[in-house]
């Protein structure tokens, strides 16, 4: 009914955590019927958010606010008033404004087969260690691309052997889970803070970072001299890359095999859901993970 309308879904991954043995099932079946409809999908992680409250945050037993906070914290930067970044130096500021969903869907989803959104932010620091914290742009956005990368939700224990380089990437193997660097279809940089149009961007900015099919560089900057999160300067990415096959497989193949072994699906059966349905949304999410993989 409305052509011109885009919409983005957030959805939050099943956790490792969980006691709910049918929660394949659900994550398949969901993710499936969004995948068709969505413009864009964001992927939030609770069990990444409880990482991040536990090791970053000192918050030794998190609850379901602390990762609703961290998660909610995330997602709020997107919709934050916020100027692009000027294309030269000299260039006024714009007005900061709230971003139009066309622009954002439009920025991190340009191929229809590639719908999946991971966001990652840096630094995280607790709220005792703020007042002795002190961070730079260029060490901040380092991080951040590395994580990017390696497809990693926390600003520590990073592989730094993992290098944008063609050449390092095709010795160590390209993609997801192979020694290579992930490829993205997009990134979109969100900055917040002190100085916020001079960092140097520039790493993310390298095409070896992206699917080489692409027909232009798919990385937007976006930035506010508003501090978040008490910091004098942070960082949100958003990106649409290789990191979503393995967090798919994951998911896959816990389906798969209790599909193969029939467990569970009277549950499915009483409320009128097929079998045929269930293999229907298995064989789409394998084609979105056979699509990322080759990216």
């Amino acid at each position: 009914e409305y052509p011109c309308s885009f919409m983005m879904h957030a959805a939050v991954w099943p956790s490792r955590r969980s006691e709910v043995v049918v929660q394949s099932y659900n994550a398949v079946l969901s993710l499936a019927h969004l995948l068709e409809s969505t413009d864009a999908l964001l992927a939030l992680h609770n069990d990444e958010a409880h990482d991040i409250c536990q090791r970053r945050l000192d918050i030794a037993r998190p609850s379901l606010s602390h990762l609703n906070s961290v998660l909610a914290g995330c997602v709020a930067e997107l919709w934050l008033p916020s100027s692009p970044l000027p294309l030269s130096p000299t260039d006024p500021l714009p007005e900061p404004a709230c971003p139009e969903m066309g622009d954002v869907v439009g920025t991190l989803c340009p191929s229809p087969l590639h719908k999946i959104v991971s966001v990652r932010s840096a630094p995280y620091i607790s709220l005792s260690a703020l007042p002795f914290s002190s961070h730079r742009w260029d060490g901040t956005l380092r991080t951040l691309r590395q994580m990017a990368l390696t497809s990693w939700h926390l600003d520590e224990e990073l592989d730094w052997h993992v290098s944008p380089d063609p050449a390092a990437a095709a010795a160590a193997g390209r993609g997801s889970g192979l020694g290579g660097p992930d490829r993205a279809v997009a990134h979109a940089l969100y900055l917040r803070g002190v100085d916020w149009h001079g960092a140097d961007v520039s790493l993310f900015r390298l095409p070896s970072l992206y699917a080489p099919w692409l027909p232009h560089l798919p990385f937007s900057v976006v930035g506010s001299a508003r501090q978040s999160r008490g910091l004098k300067r942070s960082a949100v990415l958003l990106s649409n890359s290789q990191g979503a096959a393995s967090k798919l497989d994951t998911i896959l193949h816990t389906a798969t095999n209790l599909r193969a072994a029939d467990a569970y699906l009277h549950q499915y059966r009483k409320f009128g859901l097929s079998d045929a349905h269930l293999d229907l949304s298995l064989a789409s999410l394998e084609q979105v993970a056979s699509d990322y993989h080759n990216l």
